[in-house]
């Protein structure tokens, strides 16, 4: 069997499998509790970088949060 039939049957498998992959849950994973609120809120003329799109990205149980003017994770308020 020649080497791109054997990659081909690899991936194939892999994708029918159940293999886990980022792009399935990161979308949709929200994690326990809420941002912090800022007090004052501060006057955002200019936005920065963000350091997270959402809160897959972030450790353990942080959340992507606006915090300074910037998306960033940050540990959440549990009610």
């Amino acid at each position: 069997m020649s080497p791109v039939k054997v990659s081909f049957l690899l991936l194939l498998f892999l994708c029918s499998s159940g293999y886990p992959t980022a792009a399935v849950s990161s979308e949709y994973t929200v994690k326990l509790g809420n941002c912090p609120e800022e007090y004052p809120k501060p006057d955002c003329e200019l936005r920065y970088f963000p350091l997270c799109d959402n809160d897959y990205e972030c450790p353990d149980s942080q959340k992507c949060c606006e915090e300074d003017c910037q998306q960033k994770c940050t540990y959440p308020i549990i009610d």
